[in-house]
């Protein structure tokens, strides 16, 4: 099993669809999001899981999570 190490990332937070995108992409990219006007997003620091890449804002989240698959 392969250790996962935190990368300390600028992200694009929706806080309607509770997700994370690349900072590059400043318009929501969920199709589930429940604001379907292409809403702009929240520039965050976020520390991001290199195994799942779930991200989190601070490290008691991320070293309580558990790593999965969403695809």
């Amino acid at each position: 099993m392969t250790e996962r190490f935190i990368k300390n990332e600028l992200r694009r937070f929706c806080s309607i669809a509770e997700t994370h995108q690349d900072a590059d992409d400043i318009v929501c990219g969920m199709n589930d999001c429940t604001d379907k006007s292409g809403h702009k997003l929240r520039l965050r620091r976020m520390l991001v899981c290199s195994e799942c890449e779930q991200g989190y804002f601070n490290k008691n989240d991320f070293a309580e999570h558990e790593c999965f698959s969403a695809y």
